[in-house]
């Protein structure tokens, strides 16, 4: 409440100076109370707009937090099935890895030891057809060389024997001519007995050479029939061999 007055005639210049002042400042002092009062209320209404700004703010912040905690959650929770999905898949593969390296080393060890396996058989056969090619070619030597010999100890045989012949024959003309020597004095007797002798001897050459041909002619046969034989044995044998 503002003070008293005091009294001053408003007649005097000064009163009303004094006055007009007085009014002045109660009206300026009722503008700096209003002022004052408009500004408590803005205060106040400042404040409680702030308050509940703040609140909402607040409970705006809250509920964003909460909506970042659930969806931070969410995230970590699908993280951590990625995660566990990836491990698995990966270690799914890894397993899958590790079975086809078995599997291909197994594979591969089987076809190493086929391929051993193969060639060493391909050689076993090459070393023993060598092996029995040497023999047949040292067989087939042996029974060519003795097929010679046999051959050549054969027509020994028949020269010596025609040999043995010829000298008979050579022993009987001497006989012979001999014995026409008894006939030396009698040129008829002579002559008959030489004419005889002559066509006995043709006789004896006849048949000699006919026996001494058919003789040869079947010594040739057998002994061609003979090779033939072992040369057809030997091929048979041959045969059976490199067919074995």
């Amino acid at each position: 409440m503002p003070a008293a007055a005091p009294h001053v005639d408003p007649s005097t210049p000064a009163a009303a100076t004094a006055s007009y002042e007085m009014e002045s400042l109660i009206r300026r002092n009722a503008a700096l109370e209003d002022l004052v009062r408009r500004s408590r209320e803005e205060l106040v209404r400042f404040g409680s707009d702030a308050e509940r700004s703040e609140e909402r703010l607040t409970n705006k912040l809250l509920a964003r937090l909460g909506q970042l905690r659930l969806e931070k959650e969410k995230l970590a929770m699908n993280v951590e099935r990625e995660e566990e999905f990836l491990t698995n898949t990966l270690q799914r593969k890894l397993r899958q890895l590790q079975q086809d390296k078995v599997d291909l080393e197994n594979k591969l060890e089987s076809e190493q030891e086929f391929m051993v396996n193969r060639l060493q058989r391909q050689l076993e056969v090459a070393n023993n057809a060598t092996a029995d090619k040497v023999q047949l070619e040292n067989e087939l030597e042996q029974e060519q060389e003795y097929i010679v010999n046999r051959l050549q100890k054969q027509v020994l045989a028949v020269k010596i024997e025609k040999k043995k012949v010829e000298q008979r024959m050579l022993d009987e003309m001497v006989a012979m001519v001999s014995s026409l020597e008894a006939y030396a004095e009698d040129p008829q007797m002579m002559k008959h007995a030489l004419a005889t002798a002559k066509e006995a001897l043709h006789e004896r050459v006849k048949a000699h050479k006919a026996t001494g041909v058919a003789q040869d002619t079947s010594d040739t046969t057998s002994l061609n029939n003979e090779v033939l034989l072992e040369s057809v044995s030997s091929r048979h044998h041959l045969n059976r061999r490199g067919t074995l």
